[in-house]
């Protein structure tokens, strides 16, 4: 198969990562925002007032086109910049070319960081300052790259199936994201939001995430296989 050039390979991200952000803007619309609405009714002194209903809309506004530019964003840059310079690289086939590209997306921007710094609830109160965290959540981003590439190069370089060499490279790369675990500072919370709502908000994060990226690969998939064996759309095709 071709390599792609670079011009195809983002007009293929940026399609996917339209698709995947508006995906991912609704659910933050009618999931997301109406949870965190939720979890703000357990913070001392929340009142509703009058703008109350107002103020909800235009929250949701935000979120909403805030996911649908984080979608994009991702699509531009992983699935774009980030497929076509590792495209070489990549299994040969166009479907797992692009799960493989969704699985480290998702470790490197949240899994890897989200070991050490889940996701919270508003209100609730971190024993280490917001700057720290920040800090803390880069370096694990950094870890989880580290991880990946580690794993990669095992599931590239070893001569077994193909499943025994996945299976080595996920191991691999599972070492160093627990080994980084443990030698992370703990980080707890404490706040006013029960642990059921907390944890319930932890897990729609989580899901979220993966829905997102799961959608980018799956469009980003398809894009592949349309242009390779339909020829759509067909301006890709007829660069060189």
């Amino acid at each position: 198969m071709p390599l792609s050039t670079a011009r195809q390979s983002l007009r293929r991200g940026t399609l996917a990562g339209a698709i995947g952000g508006t995906v991912f803007g609704l659910f933050l619309a009618t999931v997301g925002t109406p949870l965190i609405a939720h979890a703000e009714t357990f913070e001392a002194g929340h009142e509703h007032g009058s703008g109350h209903a107002l103020s909800g809309l235009v929250t949701t506004l935000v979120s909403t086109f805030g996911g649908m530019l984080f979608g994009l964003l991702l699509g531009v840059v992983v699935f774009g910049a980030g497929y076509y310079l590792l495209e070489p690289v990549l299994p040969s086939a166009t479907r797992i070319q692009s799960s493989v590209l969704g699985c480290f997306g998702f470790v490197v921007v949240s899994g890897a960081p989200w070991l050490v710094v889940p996701p919270q609830p508003p209100g609730m109160t971190a024993s280490l300052s917001t700057g720290a965290r920040i800090g803390l959540y880069v370096v694990m981003m950094g870890v989880g790259a580290l991880a990946c590439a580690a794993g990669g190069t095992i599931a590239r370089r070893i001569h077994r199936s193909r499943f025994q060499r996945y299976a080595l490279g996920a191991l691999a790369g599972a070492g160093i994201l627990g080994t980084s675990v443990l030698l992370a500072p703990a980080v707890s919370v404490s706040g006013p939001i029960p642990q059921p709502v907390a944890r319930g908000f932890r897990w729609v994060a989580i899901g979220g995430q993966v829905g997102l990226w799961a959608v980018l690969a799956s469009v980003h998939a398809w894009l592949g296989q349309s242009t390779h064996t339909r020829r759509i759309p067909r301006a890709l095709t007829n660069e060189h």
